[in-house]
């Protein structure tokens, strides 16, 4: 299993959509002070449910959502979605390939899930996708954003 993917729109510095996809040996993310470095490996910990906005190096969860510049608007929403390849059958879910997604709103509103409740949907990461972060998983709260774990074959 390793990372493929990370799409990101909305989340911090990244105001519009942006793709970064990784390969299956060694990546590498570098670049100059301020270009957005952390702010990738925070996208990542936020889709795999982190709640703690202090974590997330940010005072309340709206810190998440690109705020804005002198020459840019604030944007409305942050939206993140990792792919997962699981062409090695690491993960306990029998397809080749697993994407999760979370959305938060400036609002502070989100769409629920279909048909999947917060406590379901950690259920579903740390039983199938992470078990060995069952416990961190299982007690976390939802705090207004959506969160969904989908698969494709």
């Amino acid at each position: 299993m390793y990372l493929k993917s990370l799409e990101i729109q909305g989340f911090k510095s990244f105001p519009d959509k942006t793709l970064l996809q990784f390969g299956s040996d060694c990546t590498a993310i570098v670049g100059p002070n301020s270009s957005g470095k952390s702010n990738i490996s925070d996208a990542i910990s936020w889709v795999l449910g982190e709640q703690s906005t202090r974590a997330l190096r940010g005072a309340k969860m709206e810190d998440v959502i690109f705020g804005g510049t002198a020459k840019r608007p604030a944007v409305g929403y942050a939206e993140a979605t990792l792919v997962l390849d699981n062409s090695d059958a690491s993960l306990r879910i029998e397809t080749p390939e697993v994407m999760i997604t979370r959305r938060y709103f400036r609002s502070g509103e989100s769409e629920k899930p279909k048909l999947r409740s917060a406590k379901e949907y950690y259920a579903e990461l740390s039983e199938k996708i992470f078990p060995q972060y069952r416990v961190a998983l299982m007690h976390g709260r939802m705090n207004g954003t959506e969160s969904t774990v989908t698969t494709s074959a």
